[in-house]
């Protein structure tokens, strides 16, 4: 009998973690002003977004920003870095995107000497920044997962990863006193993006209200048509479902109060890649459903959707005159095992040697569209203000901007013994940085950081013509 107890106590104990960890939320009026409007601090909207892509994308995207740092619009101008107004990101990318509102410097302090070097805080700054985007979160997810006896549960591991982040930098932050920061300059607005499972569509975790992401293109495209011929022909109501289907949702918006939510969590959710992670699931008060909230990348890898939809909507509204979205983008490249794979007789080891596969052939296709539709309309002038009003950069962490890569080499890799024989050995090298919440090889981790820095390098003349000609009007 005393055996019988004891495996039954046994399996009680391994099965408690098994269950399902669920958020309640104070329920609230949609529209209730929640966090009341804050103004834009210039006519110029400058937005980062950052691309999911695990620690790989966190810390691209980390390096990223200290090289942008660096670069201003004349002389004796701030940074750049001080016009950013916005960050949006999706999965890893938002373990960044979080760690910047909340641990950067206050508004007082300036980022650059008058030199033009970075001012000591935020040297300071950086260089924890990058430490803290290499950490090895997997292996403290698993810690947690193992010492609270949460065994087999993916559920549970976006709980582990948000107490592993609070542990880290995120502390008790909320979106409250993220608000608090927001309202005193001391960050940029932070949109964090996540997909709701139950629908298939876009939750932004944000202070900014729902109604600022709704552009209604329906009109607007009505009116283009009227003008191209005098008898349009009405447009079809799957275009209607379409945009319904592309405007994001806000907690908020779906009857709940997001001002105690932890951003650890709203992070976790951003980030819970399947199946190792998540979703987070939601419960506001006096529903019998629930919200699941997952990986943002299934949705718009890039982190650029949500922000070009608030920064149109801004621009149409007349609140805005001049937009610039600056992406990093570290998305696991498609090709990069095509070489692989096609020398695999078996077709279902595809899915052992690449399980991300599925997902990446839907996301593959959605950027092709997404880029066409971009494109078309913007060059016909339809729906889309021209390339001076609206600007998209978008640099990734494998573009080829190696030329001197005999000499350019890193340390870290030559300590490493890493041995390169052509340019493409070190892009195929970084395509190739696990999307995993951890960095091991410095090699990689010096190798991500000077990519940051040469994109930023490679597009800094059109970054800064931009916002010069916005100093000029």
């Amino acid at each position: 009998m005393r055996v019988l107890s004891v495996l039954i106590f046994s399996l009680l104990f391994s099965l408690a973690g098994c269950f399902p960890h669920v958020h309640h939320l104070p329920k609230t009026d949609p529209k209730a002003n929640l966090f009341p409007p804050l103004p834009d601090r210039s006519s110029t909207l400058v937005g980062i977004a950052f691309s999911g892509g695990g620690s790989r994308a966190a810390y691209f995207g980390a390096s990223g920003l200290e090289a942008l740092a660096h670069l201003r619009t004349g002389s004796s101008q701030a940074s750049i870095l001080e016009q950013v107004s916005h960050i949006s990101s999706v999965s890893g990318g938002s373990v960044a995107a979080s760690y910047y509102v909340v641990q950067k410097p206050s508004a007082t302090q300036s980022v650059l000497n008058p030199d033009g070097s970075l001012s000591a805080e935020y040297r300071r700054f950086f260089d924890h920044y990058r430490q803290a985007m290499a950490s090895n979160y997997q292996r403290s997810i698993e810690l947690r997962q193992f010492f609270k006896v949460r065994w087999f549960n993916s559920n549970q591991r976006a709980t582990s990863l948000a107490e592993v982040l609070s542990n880290d930098f995120l502390g008790a932050e909320t979106f409250e006193s993220l608000y608090e920061r927001e309202k005193r300059d001391d960050s940029p607005r932070l949109i964090l993006n996540s997909t709701l499972y139950n629908n298939g569509r876009r939750v932004v975790l944000t202070t900014i209200p729902q109604e600022d992401f709704q552009q209604n293109f329906i009109p607007k495209l009505q009116e283009e048509l009227v003008k191209t011929s005098p008898h349009p022909k009405p447009l079809p109501e799957s275009l209607e479902k379409a945009r319904e289907a592309l405007i994001p949702l806000t907690l908020q918006g779906e009857g709940g109060d997001p001002r105690k939510i932890p951003l650890a969590y709203a992070v976790a959710a951003s980030a819970s890649f399947p199946f190792f992670l998540g979703p987070v699931t939601i419960q506001i008060d006096g529903e019998d459903t629930f919200l699941h909230a997952g990986d943002g990348g299934l949705f718009d890898n890039q982190g650029t959707e949500s922000l070009a939809q608030l920064f149109l909507k801004k621009i149409d509204d007349k609140k805005a005159k001049r937009a610039l979205i600056i992406v990093f983008d570290s998305s696991f490249p498609f090709w990069v095992k095509n070489d692989v794979l096609d020398r695999i007789e078996n077709g279902f080891d595809i899915f052992v040697k690449d399980s991300g596969r599925v997902v990446g052939i839907m996301e593959q296709r959605a950027n092709a569209y997404q880029a066409m539709v971009w494109h078309i309309l913007q060059s016909k002038g339809i729906l889309l203000p021209p390339d001076h009003i609206v600007k998209v950069i978008v640099l990734r962490h494998t573009e080829d901007v190696w030329p001197d890569w005999r000499t350019a080499m890193p340390k870290a890799c030559r300590d490493e013994g890493v041995v390169f024989h052509s340019q493409k050995d070190v892009t195929q090298r970084l395509a190739l940085v696990p999307t995993l919440f951890k960095i091991s090889s410095e090699c990689d981790k010096a190798l991500l950081r000077e990519a940051g820095r040469r994109v930023v390098e490679k597009r800094k003349e059109e970054i800064i013509q931009f916002l010069q000609e916005t100093n000029r009007t």
